[in-house]
């Protein structure tokens, strides 16, 4: 039982504070096997030695997904010999939010390094793919124009979200 956090917070003058474990189904929200992951790599069209910088957020200027680019950027200097990509699960078009094209332009990174979790409008899949301003071509269902970035009100499925964590 952890317990830590319910401590502080009694000790903070807190005393009805109880401590709830999560609520989460452990069968389905695991660490992938190896072979697992080879297997949703292989489906979003990643290499199995890609070092993967990811943010899943909702896209808002208080969050910093220009320190991923920055790392992004990093690594791959440090590292010409290794293969790395960003990924953002987010909508780069919230009003209010990051807008991507100018710091990947101005960080010298290549478009096709970075990511963002699309999901297709009339069949669903998710994809992950560059960042684009049109929507894009779903390779599943072969519809012009059906992808875009996930939204508030579009996003991806849980096992699609459990995949992009693993």
């Amino acid at each position: 039982k952890a317990t830590f956090a319910e401590r502080i917070l009694h000790e903070k003058g807190f005393p009805d504070v109880k401590f709830m474990p999560f609520l989460l189904d452990i069968e389905k929200y695991r660490v992938f096997t190896p072979e697992e992951k080879l297997e949703v790599r292989n489906q979003y069209g990643l290499d199995e030695d890609t070092l993967i910088f990811s943010m899943v957020f909702r896209n808002q200027g208080r969050k910093r997904p220009l320190q991923i680019l920055e790392a992004l950027k990093n690594f791959q200097t440090n590292n010409p010999d290794r293969k790395a990509k960003a990924l953002f699960v987010t909508n780069p078009f919230d009003e209010g939010g990051w807008t991507f094209p100018g710091p990947i332009r101005d960080l010298g990174l290549d478009n096709n390094d970075v990511l963002f979790a699309y999901i297709c409008h009339t069949c669903d899949s998710s994809s992950l793919k560059p960042f684009s301003q049109e929507p894009l071509h779903c390779e599943n269902c072969r519809t012009h124009n059906s992808c875009r970035p996930i939204s508030i009100t579009k996003g991806i499925s849980e096992d699609d979200l459990l995949k992009v964590y693993n």
